[in-house]
């Protein structure tokens, strides 16, 4: 019997529920629903019955646990560059389970797995120049890249990681970079079958943000204010980093949709103005009653706001010492106006007598 086929023989069912591969010394018992998902896949697909069958030796499901046995499987499913198998093997070579430790072979084997961007193993290799094992030095550089890949396979641990690294040095990060690490965290809880209703409110029970918050010190709350964020387009959320916009104002137009923030940054730099809370919250809430048109974005990014009308500031002792000490500090708005009035009315006359 060739490899090929070896792994789709046929089983024999024999008594008490058990059910037997001839001639490959493999009986599970059937009783176990765990293990007829080996029997079917080891009949339907090779790599997958590899696989399957090296776990059931592994995790003693439908049969004895047998590390050895296990060892062969993956060592089969190895030779066909299964990437499931490769790390099991490089499991098997870190921890040292059914064999000797070597963490050049962990290495080796979990590398051949991650370049097949198997989740996982990227995951491993994160770790493993994380905090160094075998031939992988330490190195965050390689290691986030290695993170980055698991994340983009959406392996909970990988995000975990990624957000402890980012906000590892909080203070040095701008708001975006925290939003993001915060997010990086909740959604690798929402794998973990945590709560997901991150972003619905502002204020809210108890969520995986509440755990966030715990590790880092800090308010859920403020942890759901960062991840609100992320929703912004990448325009308005620059303004953010660059505090051309309020932390609290960007949260606000985060409920925008894409278009009505879109327009939002137009009229911004069309008017050389930005919103004020009180604006975006407004702009909010025309956006949830869909009435929040490009016109209406304009009107209320250029309408004056207090803070931004032009200010003069007159130092006091430099004024002062040009008012008589007869005139007392209440009057000495009056006198300064009536000055101007004066000093006006000079250069007006000045100008027509040097026209003629």
């Amino acid at each position: 019997m060739n490899k090929a086929s070896e792994y789709r023989v046929m089983p024999t069912v024999a008594l008490r529920g058990l059910v037997v591969f001839p001639g490959m010394g493999i009986t599970f018992d059937v009783g176990r629903t765990r293990s007829l998902h080996a029997i079917k896949a080891a009949m339907a697909d090779e790599n997958e019955g590899i696989f399957a069958l090296g776990r059931c030796y592994k995790q003693g499901i439908g049969t004895e646990e047998d590390w050895d046995k296990a060892l062969e499987w993956f060592g089969k499913g190895a030779e066909k560059n299964e990437s499931r198998c490769l790390t099991e093997l490089g499991l098997a070579y870190e921890n040292g389970n059914g064999v000797e430790e070597n963490p050049q072979k962990a290495v080796e084997y979990m590398t051949r797995a991650a370049e097949q961007d198997y989740g996982y193993a990227q995951f491993k290799m994160g770790d493993y120049y994380f905090f160094g094992c075998g031939p992988c030095l330490e190195d965050n550089k390689k290691a986030v890249e290695w993170y980055e890949k698991a994340v983009a396979n959406e392996i909970p641990m990988a995000m975990l990681r990624m957000g402890d690294y980012y906000l590892y040095d909080y203070d040095s990060l701008n708001e975006s970079e925290k939003a993001f690490a915060y997010k990086l965290k909740a959604e690798a809880l929402k794998h973990q079958g945590q709560r997901t209703d991150l972003t619905s409110e502002q204020l809210a029970p108890k969520l995986s943000t509440e755990l966030i918050a715990e590790q880092e010190g800090t308010s859920k709350d403020t942890v759901k204010r960062y991840i609100r964020l992320t929703k912004l387009i990448p325009d308005i959320l620059k303004m953010v980093d660059e505090q051309r916009i309020a932390f609290s104002v960007g949260v606000e137009l985060s409920y925008l949709t894409e278009n009505e923030q879109q327009g939002s940054f137009e009229a911004i730099e069309l008017e050389d103005k930005t919103p004020s809370l009180s604006q975006a919250i407004q702009m909010k809430k025309l956006s949830q009653a869909g009435k929040l048109d490009s016109e209406t974005i304009s009107k209320i990014i250029s309408e004056e706001k207090p803070n931004q009308r032009e200010k003069i500031v007159l130092r006091g002792d430099r004024v002062r010492s040009l008012i008589p000490k007869n005139i007392p500090v209440s009057q000495t708005e009056d006198y300064v106006v009536k000055a101007l009035e004066h000093y006006s009315r000079f250069l007006r006359q000045r100008a027509e007598r040097d026209s003629r």
